[in-house]
């Protein structure tokens, strides 16, 4: 069979002419991989997409700081389920589960402590080190932030 044999006949088509490029466009950044870290991705897509656009999408949130104060959404209820926890966002209707170390931190996000009383807190409860309990609390605020389960205020409650 040649090559002719396997192009289609161009009467029955859409024109050569008149069909869209879809090869990867080489002035692009490659794309990432299937394991990439979800900071990259999120870089490539603000590059694509623009701060705003990201931002609106929920992709680009800024990172948690020790001394920013979180809480609780006045719209989730939640309840312990056993050593986890399960929270209703009532404006939303999506439900989630925080495992062991997310619904102690989800208690502690009362107002009354900032961030760095909070990552305290999880150090001394679950015996790990400042940078573990750092690393975990704000990887859950950026998750939670995103799914605005939660707010960041300037003073704790008085």
């Amino acid at each position: 069979m040649t090559d002719e044999d396997q192009e289609p006949d161009e009467s029955s088509f859409i024109p050569r002419s008149l069909r869209p490029d879809l090869s990867y466009p080489s002035d692009c950044p490659p794309p990432p991989e299937a394991a990439a870290p979800l900071s990259g991705v999120r870089l490539l897509a603000e590059k694509a997409m623009g701060p705003a656009l990201t931002e609106s999408f929920g992709l680009s949130v800024p990172p948690a700081r020790l001394d920013q104060i979180c809480v609780r959404s006045p719209d989730v209820i939640w309840a312990a389920v056993g050593k986890e926890a399960v929270l209703l966002d009532l404006s939303s209707g999506y439900y989630y589960t925080l495992n062991r170390t997310g619904s102690v931190i989800w208690e502690l996000l009362t107002g009354e402590r900032d961030l760095a009383g909070v990552r305290e807190a999880i150090r001394e409860r679950f015996g790990v080190s400042s940078e573990t309990a750092w690393e975990d609390l704000a990887s859950l605020m950026g998750h939670l932030r995103r799914e605005k389960l939660i707010t960041i205020r300037d003073e704790p409650n008085g």
